[in-house]
């Protein structure tokens, strides 16, 4: 079985919203850093998304 292992500090908020979505965390020192890095990570997708919908309508 494959595994891709990501630094997500440093990964586009794309990547993460995958992770979060389809992955499983396999080191968590701290739940509260964890949920505060999820919520501010969600608001860059979003964000993200919203501007790559603009563009394919261009």
């Amino acid at each position: 079985m494959p595994v891709d292992i990501v630094i997500m500090n440093d990964a586009p908020p794309l990547l993460n919203h995958q992770i979060f979505t389809d992955g499983i965390p396999i080191k968590n020192k701290d739940q509260k850093t964890l949920t505060n890095f999820r919520v501010r990570n969600f608001y860059f997708y979003q964000d993200q998304r919203i501007i790559m919908n603009q563009q394919k309508k261009e």
